[in-house]
């Protein structure tokens, strides 16, 4: 298995706020989140999209982690096997509901076991470092933007609505990541502790 770390990293506490995450690379499907994003952008709804450099399919967020859980977390995640796998997104929803939107996603494809495969593999691998399993299980989905205020609700509804169906095509997976978050006034700014990589299949 091959697994890296990208670079040191300073903390200015002993808590460090963490996610595990599959990100989204430079590719059709993540060009067609950026044009979904542009159209609710465009609906005159109150919202704060999310950085492109930041979009990902969230596996687990850990919250706050002691410094020496966080070492216990990344040893456990790097022993971590599992055989590259594509993603198809397609749909959009919100969360809780379209009378009161709070986030807008892009949904990824029901058929799709590699990330449910690769879930279950994160979930064994932090109860080994001793954390417990999240009790709200896996709800793979991409956070595109949320909604500041009720501003125009109607019409980004209506936006929303009618791009259920919208297609954004696949995307490769061929590793996951551990990363920081830092909470800063423009948005969360996101750090990669660790990058561990997946089997590739054979090429013909």
């Amino acid at each position: 298995m091959n697994h890296s770390e990208r670079g040191k990293f300073s903390l200015t506490s002993n808590l460090v706020r963490a996610f595990v995450a599959v990100e989204v690379p430079e590719c059709e499907a993540k060009n067609g989140i950026l044009g979904f994003m542009r159209t609710v952008s465009e609906s005159g709804a109150d919202l704060k999209l999310v950085e492109p450099q930041n979009i990902h399919i969230t596996l687990r967020f850990l919250g706050e982690v002691t410094v020496s859980k966080l070492e216990s977390i990344k040893a456990e995640l790097s022993k971590i096997s599992f055989n590259a796998f594509d993603v198809s997104l397609l749909g959009v929803g919100v969360f809780p509901d379209y009378s009161h939107i709070n986030v807008i996603w892009v949904a990824i494809d029901e058929g799709n076991v590699g990330i449910v495969d690769l879930y279950g593999k994160t979930t064994n691998a932090l109860r080994r470092a001793g954390m417990p399993p999240d009790v709200r299980g896996l709800n793979p989905h991409i956070t595109i933007a949320r909604v500041r205020s009720g501003k125009n609700k109607e019409g980004l509804s209506k936006t929303i609505s009618g791009s259920m169906g919208l297609e954004f095509g696949t995307f490769h997976v061929d590793s996951f990541h551990l990363k920081r978050s830092t909470l800063a006034s423009t948005g969360p700014i996101y750090q990669s502790l660790l990058e561990v990589a997946g089997v590739q299949g054979p090429t013909y």
